[in-house]
């Protein structure tokens, strides 16, 4: 110890002291103590300015600054100055008194907010969810340069108001951390020459933070991993849901919890496996903002499961006055929430009141306009069981139109509600008409730029585009328009649109649209939400399906392995956006010939969608689609044609017999149709595809419908008949040349097939041709390897083995063995 040490080793806080070594700074008071020593708040005696000091008085508990000191290096090496990471100003460990110097926040920390009277009540569940997924940003920045905090809890969250007075959290004390990555700590980085290494990466449990937010496996003694941090912030999530910060999480906790989303949420925070977790403190918070979305998602999802299941309008109707019910409840629940903020903000929580109220009144007149159509076809009231759905919905216009709502807001929810109604039974004129006319009464009443208003249209695009009407592309810019004026050009709600807008101009002559439209989404969300968000992962997978539709597949293949990556790392290989990042890989690797790697990926994307979705979900049918053409690839026929049979008989219990969806899903069932010998099933099958898309897109080149007529034309050679089968072959071609880029692999491969007409017709320089084109361009395309180039050329062996051209067949011989 130098000299002098000693003197001030001894010596200890107290009020009005100057601080040692510390020129104009006094302590003011004690914010608190724990084992390492004493928390003071600092004021600086010309300036005014409040600093946190954090004094050490123990020579042997040094370690812990030293170690919270290089952690917070760390991270501001990697991360900069972040607004809700605590940060460290000043530090003193090379004599006594030893201190830390750090930022103050007057608001406090989240437990002495807690504490004070009203603050909790007055808090909106809502914004408290907020704060809590704010604290897991922080967490989730932290973990990405391999920080863990171990000590996560209400008193380690400090809280501060930005400009606006929003209350925004800030992580602090890092002093139980670790440090999962020791190259990080390269020679003489973040100056830690007083720190080893083996201290900063030891992961055992001797160091535990408060028991209540330690995770089970901390307390058995097993390694402490993100998924410990992530226990924690489930119990504040907990508590802040219940409003008490002093609750603990005790058996039966999820009574308390009236929402059940949350109630998942929380539950898988908390699980008791570290497996069971999120994988990540940003799913966590991405499932927390989400939630508005998820809970109409699954309002709306138990419609249509209702629907679905029965074609009796009763159980349409129950569904419907499920929908409107449940929508009061929250409504009026929205309502004592805004009583609740009263307290602290009364103007604004009468304003908010009374429209929740006025918007509840709305939702009972809604439920008791539904229930009444419901009597009619009750059995005991004499309608008996035979009423089908489209019955009843149709009874439901006449009672509406004989006895108008004087709300318009009410006959809006009314019409939207049947119009739902009638796109689960695949009547998309009533659907669009109901619609429609809900879109334009609160267009009339409120005004174009009202969010309802905006909803309602954003609604009639939606269907549109989900039942592959004509008009879908027209609604879609405009509500593309709408939202670009009314919430700006990056907001989620018109980056979304513009996702939906490139995915409908696929065509050629949009290609170059379509690809603009698709990377100004994924670069504004990038630049917004960062590359880990959700919403920029759903942007890049659906970038890299584009590229894949455009046969660019190795560009494809690169950014949807980049995209499963990170989707993995942040929200776990069970995710949804992982699972469906897999179905586009799956579909890449099969366009690339790899069938043996990519059939098990496809396979366990259809598991997973099942689990999630269940088996009539649009997105689980398009999964099985691939999977039987991945069965088909690898001649597993008879699967195949049971998969795409099975899917296609949902699509048309769900969506109808004209859906784009069900329309290629019966095509490729006739083709297993087809390789299997049931060719008068196959045919049959194929003209009525091929019929309603020429009925439904009359006038349109689709890929579609090119691939349609590519795959009779196949069938006709099968029955012998080359001539009718080189027409429909050379009219594919033609059309194909409209709708894909020069050097999409599609083209050569018509051509191979155009040859194989050709050889049947005898015409062997004409099939040759054919062959040694589609050789050339499937080889450039797809690589020599592929399958495809393979038959090219075998099929330019047989031409020349006809014309007798033994040398030409030796030397495709020849290439044939080298690939």
């Amino acid at each position: 110890m130098r000299a002098g040490e000693e003197e001030t080793l001894g010596w200890r806080p107290a009020s009005g002291l100057a601080i040692p070594h510390r020129a104009g700074w006094r302590l003011e008071r004690e914010l608190g103590r724990g084992g390492f020593g004493e928390v003071w708040l600092g004021v600086h005696e010309r300036t005014q300015e409040a600093r946190v000091f954090k004094f050490c008085f123990d020579v042997e508990r040094l370690r812990s600054f030293r170690r919270e000191l290089t952690l917070f290096r760390v991270l501001r090496e990697a991360l900069g100055d972040r607004p809700d990471i605590a940060r460290l100003l000043e530090v003193q460990l090379e004599k006594a008194p030893y201190y830390l110097e750090s930022e103050f926040c007057p608001a406090g920390n989240l437990a002495e907010w807690a504490a004070a009277d009203g603050h909790m009540e007055a808090l909106p569940l809502a914004e408290r969810l907020e704060l809590l997924c704010r604290i897991a940003d922080a967490l989730h920045a932290a973990h990405s340069v391999g920080v863990l905090h171990k000590d996560v809890k209400p008193t380690n969250v400090l809280l501060y108001r930005t400009g606006d007075g929003e209350l925004r959290p800030r992580l602090a004390d890092f002093g139980i951390g670790v440090l999962t990555d020791p190259s990080r700590l390269a020679a003489g980085a973040f100056g830690a020459s007083k720190v080893t290494v083996e201290q900063l990466v030891s992961n055992d449990s001797s160091r535990t933070g408060t028991h209540l937010y330690a995770p089970p496996e901390m307390l058995r003694g097993q390694p402490f991993r993100v998924q410990g941090d992530i226990y924690a912030l489930g119990i504040i999530l907990y508590q802040l849901a219940v409003g008490d910060l002093d609750r603990p999480l005790a058996q039966g906790w999820e009574r308390e919890i009236s929402d059940p989303l949350l109630r998942e949420d929380i539950a898988k925070a908390v699980a008791g496996s570290p497996e069971e977790r999120f994988a990540s403190a940003a799913a966590l918070a991405e499932n927390l903002r989400a939630l508005p979305r998820r809970r109409a998602a699954r309002r709306r999802a138990r419609i249509l499961r209702i629907a679905a299941a029965s074609s009796l309008a009763l159980f349409v109707v129950v569904g419907a006055t499920a929908l409107a019910w449940s929508r009061e409840r929250d409504l009026r629940r929205d309502a004592e929430q805004a009583r609740a903020s009263a307290l602290a903000e009364k103007e604004r929580a009468d304003r908010e009141r009374a429209k929740a109220e006025d918007s509840a009144r709305d939702a009972q007149e809604t439920l008791v306009f539904l229930q009444r159509t419901l009597s009619k076809v009750h059995p005991t009231l004499g309608s008996g069981p035979e009423v089908k759905m489209k019955d009843v919905l149709e009874m439901a216009i006449d009672d509406l139109e004989q006895a108008l709502p004087a709300s318009a807001e009410v006959q809006a929810s009314i019409r939207n509600t049947l119009g739902e109604a009638f796109a689960v039974v695949a009547d998309n004129e009533r659907a669009i008409e109901q619609i429609r006319q809900a879109f334009e009464l609160r267009l009339e009443a409120l005004g174009p730029e009202h969010p309802e208003t905006l909803m309602a249209q954003n609604n009639l695009a939606t269907l549109a585009v989900t039942m592959g009407l004509p008009e879908a592309e027209e609604l879609v810019v405009e509500v593309l328009r709408t939202r670009e004026k009314v919430l700006g050009p990056e907001a989620p709600e018109t980056l979304a649109t513009k996702i939906t807008l490139a995915y409908l101009r696929r065509s050629k002559e949009n290609g170059a649209e379509s690809e603009e439209l698709y990377r100004e989404v994924f670069e504004a969300r990038t630049r917004t939400l960062g590359q880990s968000h959700r919403e920029t992962l759903e942007a890049a997978s659906s970038l890299a399906d584009f590229l894949q539709d455009r046969g660019r597949l190795a560009e494809a293949e690169t950014l949807i392995r980049e995209t499963i990556e990170r989707s993995d790392a942040i929200f776990g290989a069970s995710d949804s956006q992982s699972v469906i990042s897999r179905s586009i890989l799956a579909s890449i690797l099969k366009d690339l010939g790899r069938y043996e790697e990519a059939e098990p990926i496809a396979r366990e994307v259809v598991e997973a969608l099942v689990r999630f979705n269940g088996d009539d979900h649009g997105e689980t049918m398009a999964s099985k689609n691939v999977h039987a053409l991945l069965l088909e690839r690898l001649m597993r026929y008879s699967e195949s044609r049971d998969l795409l049979r099975a899917t296609w008989e949902s699509s048309v219990k769900v969506f109808g017999a004209d859906h784009s969806g069900t329309l290629v899903y019966q095509d490729n069932l006739a083709r297993q149709e087809q390789l299997l010998g049931n060719l008068d099933e196959a045919e049959r099958l194929m003209t009525d595809s091929l019929e309603r898309q020429e009925r439904l897109y009359a006038g349109q080149e689709r890929q579609d419908t090119l691939v349609a007529i590519n795959n009779l034309a196949l069938l006709k050679l099968d029955r012998k008949k080359p001539a009718e089968a080189l027409l429909l072959f050379q009219r594919c071609g033609e059309g194909l040349k409209a709708v894909l880029p020069s050097d999409h692999w599609m083209h050569a491969a018509a051509r191979k097939n155009m040859g194989d007409a050709y050889l049947d017709l005898q015409q062997l320089d004409d099939a040759e041709q054919c062959f040694l084109e589609a050789e050339r361009g499937l080889a450039e395309t797809l690589g020599p390897q592929h399958d495809r180039t393979r038959g090219a050329r075998l099929s330019l062996i047989d031409v020349y083995e006809r014309k007798k051209q033994p040398e030409q067949k030796a030397l495709w011989q020849k290439k044939l063995a080298g690939s």
